[in-house]
């Protein structure tokens, strides 16, 4: 007959084996996630710094909204649905093809239409 003490043990190890990979994923991912916020968050602080998130959500003329929010924005949810669908196992390849196409085609329109003057850029 077992003890409570053995059998105790037996599903601890039994729950320990099951998840251990599992919890260290999700472990190193949240560390990783915390890491680069923290990269991210002292890059935009400094002043010299090129990294701004502000830049991510304003147009030329420094207000919020526009084209350049709202790609911005469903880059980030088309982003997080290619990731959840990874995780659970049914990412297909039209999903993650139209994901690709989605902004790459956008890209391309913006490089086609983009009107920068030579002035400005002496790249032209």
């Amino acid at each position: 007959m077992e003890t409570f003490m053995d059998m105790l043990t037996s599903w601890i190890a039994i729950g320990f084996a099951s998840s251990t990979w599992q919890t260290a994923g999700n472990l190193f991912s949240l560390l990783l996630m915390v890491s680069l916020i923290i990269i991210f968050w002292k890059a935009n602080r400094d002043p010299a710094s090129p990294l701004n998130f502000v830049d991510l959500l304003t147009d030329a003329s420094g207000k919020i909204g526009g084209s350049k929010m709202r790609l911005n924005l469903a880059f980030l949810l088309a982003s997080w649905v290619v990731v959840y669908s990874t995780i659970k196992g049914d990412l297909s390849e039209w999903l993650f093809g139209a994901y690709i196409a989605a902004f790459v085609f956008d890209r391309m329109n913006a490089r086609k239409t983009e009107t920068d003057s030579p002035a400005e850029d002496g790249k032209k």
